[in-house]
């Protein structure tokens, strides 16, 4: 999975919107632009290429991600093939893939081995 080390530099929430059957739901929306760790430890980014996530404030994986998603939190995103932001994921300094599929995904599936 390509991921990109992304901060989180806008939030909107309460957006209404309507679907064509003119049903409303609540959304919120949260701005990220990429960046770059530097060698002093540092992070730098622009906004010139910044993206926003669109969440329903129902949905199951956003209530779990909420806590974190605070003005100026680091994050992983990865892109799904139009461009847009498709899953994200707190950062993390050790970052282990599997953990973050164990945790955010409703498909996963743990096995356990009889050894």
């Amino acid at each position: 999975m390509n991921r990109f080390l992304v901060q989180l530099i806008d939030i909107a929430t309460g957006k209404i919107i309507k679907d064509d059957k003119g049903n409303e739901s609540k959304w919120d929306s949260y701005t990220f632009t990429p960046v770059i760790k530097l060698e002093n430890g540092t992070f730098k980014g622009t906004k010139d290429l910044s993206k926003s996530k669109w969440f329903k404030i129902t949905d199951e994986n956003y209530l779990k991600l909420k806590p974190y998603l605070i003005d100026g939190n680091l994050f992983y995103v990865s892109l799904k093939w139009d461009g847009k932001i498709n899953i994200v994921e707190p950062y993390i300094e050790n970052y282990n893939e599997q953990e973050f599929i164990n945790k955010y995904s409703n498909n996963s599936v743990i096995t356990e081995s009889n050894n």
